[in-house]
């Protein structure tokens, strides 16, 4: 196969994307567009989307679209976006399809246009590290069994891909939602500030913001909802604290 015929091939990959959200201040850094992937290998308890948790998804409005036509939508949105953050369901399911997105927005709108991934760290990000500008990295817990009871998932990676995305300087932020119970996310705050500051010493936790997200029982499951507990102002405030003691650079209650 010559090289047109597979960049024509990696043009016409597609994906599902539930929806994209043309100008958003809350994804990341300054105004971007948002793109969700559907497809999650997380079965998150306190999920708000749980709709998107399914590969083949059925709702709605989702749409198989190729990175090319990703790209034309974010074009739209210029002078106004920054750049773009691709979440999910889980964004890193899609890798190759991630991977054109990005280098198809570098190549139109030029190099400071800036590739985000709002992401579970399940999955190691070598194949898009080159073509993306950082991460937004959910740590959920870091205690085994509490990690697999609220996701179904494993612990390690997470707190594994946080060390070594620091250590390249793409680690943008680190998100964990509060539930009532606050003991496990004073845990992830302690344990991922650690386990940075041993990959790439303390002076890269003051370029990461660390996002705490408050609990908030709508969208999540009915099934769900006894078992978990809004957090106090008091218990968040707290939160933050410690992650500012911890050296975090800015620290985010929402």
């Amino acid at each position: 196969m010559c090289s047109s015929d597979l960049k024509q091939e990696k043009n016409m990959m597609t994906a599902p994307v539930v929806k994209i959200i043309d100008s958003s201040v809350v994804d990341g850094p300054g105004n971007r567009a948002v793109i969700f992937l559907q497809g999650c290998n997380y079965n998150c308890k306190y999920c708000h989307n749980p709709e998107t948790i399914e590969p083949a998804g059925g709702q709605k409005g989702l749409q198989q679209l190729t990175a090319d036509e990703v790209a034309e939508r974010l074009g739209r949105n210029l002078p106004f976006i920054r750049g773009l953050t691709i979440s999910g369901g889980e964004c890193m399911l899609h890798e190759e399809f991630v991977y054109e997105v990005c280098t198809e927005a570098k190549r139109r709108y030029g190099q400071d246009f800036s590739c985000l991934l709002d992401s579970n760290g399940s999955i190691p990000y070598d194949k898009v590290l080159p073509v993306i500008d950082g991460v937004l990295l959910d740590v959920k817990a870091v205690d085994e069994s509490a990690h697999r009871a609220l996701t179904g998932a494993p612990a390690g990676p997470a707190l594994s891909q946080a060390a070594a995305l620091a250590k390249v300087g793409k680690l943008i932020e680190i998100r964990t939602v509060v539930l009532g119970e606050t003991g496990e996310a004073e845990a992830c705050v302690r344990e991922t500030a650690r386990k940075i500051s041993a990959a790439a010493g303390k002076e890269a936790l003051e370029k990461i913001a660390y996002k705490l997200i408050k609990y908030r029982p709508k969208g999540v499951r009915k099934e769900y909802l006894r078992e978990l507990k809004v957090p106090s102002g008091p218990e968040l405030e707290r939160l933050a604290a410690l992650a500012r003691d911890c050296g975090f650079g800015s620290v985010i209650v929402v």
